[in-house]
């Protein structure tokens, strides 16, 4: 018996070990494997998305690695519920249409001391004064992902339904689910099954580091700024950093001199700049080791991109041979160590020389270099252009609407469904201003709509919206025969970005319950009309043409700051709708410069051409197409002005000695006159249109400005002629009065 049990123990011990083996085992392969994570406010969403009985469904479209091994994949959702009337509520999610979660809100919702009883023993809930609110928290596992999929599309829909024994109209916002912007997608991914540059772009956290060279050539400045537009267009955010040249200053803040760096003399010039709390002046060779290696061990690293590899190159051997006589070598993660002993040999997983994906144990790196090849070149061949326009890596490539161009119409009704109406409902058709013809513009719409036939009085009304703005609504005929809607587009309801929206809805509510859902149809004759002249007065008419070809022009002094200028000049391009890969760069010394075509130039004004807008320091004056001033103040800062010049291109002036790096996306289209700060643009107007000359401020322009507007020499005649008559009308009375007195 006791041998049973030695025995039994001796198992047992055994199957613990393997267990404990091979746990150990699944750790140690895990242990190369990266967390990513992907939010809604990555995407942009700052604020929280209502679900309500209006708007009820909304789809997101969470980024995720490409073609590459990914494990534990969950989604977590957070949300409240607020409850102001009793009703049977539920969440339903679905994961690439699919139901994967269904969620009852009405359980739990209302405090114990609201819940109540019936005469039937049977619970039931009452109304309150304030809304009772309840937390959601979900962590639900994704699985069976399409690995090459590069987003997953998460569906929330909020189902409400107010008891209908009601039969009351719902007063303020009722019930609503408030979806949180920290709602996130996290896996992770395996970076050895990373295998080319267009599965690397995938992997990149939302914010990517893009590492500059100390001083960019004009084609790394190029290259540069393709490559933050093509990230900026996969929904990243790129940031920018440059690597230090000897007579630089550079920002010390944020890195950590604890333990073994604090008493090491490399770091003591960065020590005392920290303490100081100012900038650190790099002076020599170890002043840039210093700063690589305290680069290389923050918590996000030296970079994920990495412009002139070369350049880069030689800094950390150099830097390697400082850190193995200071002895902080061995500090440096495994990678570089690995790097700086076997000289940077790099075997490149891209099939172009210049454009290489590296994968050292604890990081990965996209190095492009210039070597033999123009790296500004490469980034506008074929293979990049897909990547960077979305077409490897989109949602699924929507098709443009067709245009008829003998006719002069954009086709609005294409591939929309038969939708059926219960209650409300609506279809929403995106268009971009570079999908038009140079020049022209929608101005009218034309929509033919049908629904089935209806013996009841109808209520239904159709509502169309461009861009949120009502243009036109009409009641619905339900009784077979086609609706025609006609509608005048006006000019500010346009974008660069448009959705014209079609809603219908039927209030009409007999006994308390809606009526037979009625089938509806846009019908294929719909469409928008195109008109206006070919020349190119306002934002909106240059974004066809600078759409996919054009120059940009840059002062030569940009290069030698590209970490404050590029956010700015990518910034406004992509304000302009401009491909990563359609533009021509050109760096210039002087004004003494011609242009051809389409253009976008930065602080210089090309020959022949003159500009509404002057900037001085901090002052900013604008005169209208009479040379007339309109504004005109001073203390100013941190501004641009972009305005169209020559009926051909954009100038863009700015105002202030303050870096002006633009964070906020923008959109180009209205007026021809655009007035920008950092968090966008906060003034547009068309000077060309006289009604929106008294729309600035009138503050600052001085007696000259009255002067100009309103011509000394007329305002002159007019005061002597008024006073001449005031003469003649005076001596007439005085002789008039004479003679009666006589």
């Amino acid at each position: 018996m006791l041998l049973r049990f030695f025995f039994a123990g001796y198992c047992l011990l055994g199957v613990i070990a393997m267990l404990m083996a091979s746990g150990a085992q699944a750790a140690g392969n895990d242990t190369g494997w990266r967390v990513r994570s992907n939010s809604l406010r990555d995407s942009g969403f700052s604020k929280p998305i209502v679900l309500d009985q209006k708007k009820r469904e909304q789809h997101f479209y969470f980024p995720i690695a490409q073609n590459v091994r990914l494990k534990d994949a969950y989604l977590d959702l957070d949300a409240t519920y607020f409850r102001q009337f009793a009703s049977t509520d539920g969440l339903t999610i679905q994961v690439n249409g699919v139901s994967v979660k269904v969620l009852s809100l009405a359980q739990g919702a209302a405090p114990s001391f609201l819940r109540m009883t019936g005469m039937d023993g049977q619970s039931w809930s009452a109304d309150v004064a304030a809304q009772t609110k309840a937390e959601i928290n979900l962590s639900i596992p994704l699985k069976n992902l399409d690995p090459a999929a590069r987003f997953v599309d998460v569906g929330v829909s909020f189902n409400s339904k107010i008891e209908v024994d009601r039969c009351a109209e719902i007063i303020g916002r009722g019930n609503e689910v408030l979806l949180d912007p920290g709602t996130r997608i996290r896996y992770r991914y395996d970076p050895s099954s990373v295998a080319d540059v267009r599965s690397f772009l995938t992997t990149l956290p939302p914010h990517p580091r893009i590492l500059l060279p100390g001083q960019l050539t004009s084609m790394q400045y190029e290259a540069a700024l393709r490559l933050l537009m093509g990230l900026r267009t996969q929904g990243l955010d790129p940031q920018l950093a440059r690597l230090p040249k000897l007579g630089d200053e550079v920002s010390v803040e944020g890195f950590n001199l604890k333990g073994a760096l604090a008493t090491n003399p490399l770091f003591r010039s960065i020590a005392a700049a920290a303490s100081q709390q100012r900038p650190l002046h790099v002076e020599n060779e170890t002043d840039v080791a210093a700063w690589l290696a305290l680069r290389v061990m923050a918590e996000d690293g030296l970079a994920d991109v990495v412009i002139d590899a070369a350049g880069v190159r030689s800094a950390l051997l150099k830097a390697g041979q400082i850190w193995k006589d200071q002895g902080i070598l061995p500090l440096m993660p495994v990678w570089l160590r690995q790097a700086v002993a076997e000289q940077w040999q790099i075997k490149s997983r891209s099939n172009q020389a210049n454009l290489s994906v590296v994968n050292w144990a604890g990081t990965q790196l996209l190095l492009l270099d210039g070597t033999n090849l123009n790296p500004a070149a490469l980034l506008a061949g074929s293979s990049w252009s897909a990547i960077a326009n979305g077409a490897a890596l989109g949602v699924g490539q929507a098709i443009p609407l067709s245009v008829e161009t003998h006719s002069h119409r954009l086709m609005i009704a294409h591939n929309l469904p038969v939708q059926y109406l219960y209650g409300s409902m609506h279809w929403e058709v995106p268009f971009g201003a570079k999908d038009l013809p140079s020049g022209e513009r929608p101005n009218s719409m034309q929509l033919n709509i049908i629904a089935a036939n209806k013996n009841a009085d109808s209520a239904e009304v159709v509502s169309v919206f461009m861009n949120d703005n009502l243009i036109t609504a009409k009641r619905l005929r339900t009784d077979g025969e086609v609706t025609s809607v006609d509608a005048f587009v006006p000019l500010y309801s346009l974008k660069a970005n448009n959705v014209l929206r079609i809603e219908v809805a039927d209030p009409a509510l007999q006994g308390c319950t809606r009526s037979q859902p009625l089938p509806i149809q846009i019908l294929p004759s719909s469409y928008l009309g195109l008109t206006g002249a070919r020349d190119a007065k306002e934002f909106f008419a240059l974004v066809p043409a600078l759409a996919h070809e054009g120059s940009v022009i840059v002062p030569s002094v940009y290069f030698l700051h590209p970490e404050d200028t590029l956010l700015t000049v990518s910034r406004i391009l992509q304000g302009m709708q401009m491909s990563p890969d359609g533009f021509r760069l050109q760096g210039v010394d002087s004004a003494e410069f011609s242009v051809a075509g389409p253009f976008v130039s930065f602080e210089v004004t090309p020959k022949g051409l003159r500009s509404l807008v002057d900037t001085q320091m901090d002052r900013l004056t604008i005169r209208n197409k009479n040379d007339l001033m309109v504004f005109d103040s001073r203390g100013l800062g941190s501004l641009a002005v972009a305005q169209v010049v020559g009926e051909q291109g954009v100038l863009v002036s700015r105002i202030g000695k303050g870096n002006l790096s633009l964070q906020a996306p923008l959109e180009l289209s209205a007026g021809n006159l655009a007035v920008m700060d950092n968090q966008g643009v906060k003034l547009a107007l068309n000077t060309n249109d006289p009604e929106q000359e008294w729309s600035l401020n009138e503050s600052g322009r001085g007696v000259r400005y009255f002067l100009e507007r309103y011509h000394l020499p007329f305002v002159i005649f007019g005061l002597v002629v008024g006073l001449a008559l005031l003469l003649l009308a005076i001596r007439s009375w005085l002789k008039a009065r004479h003679t009666k007195a006589s």
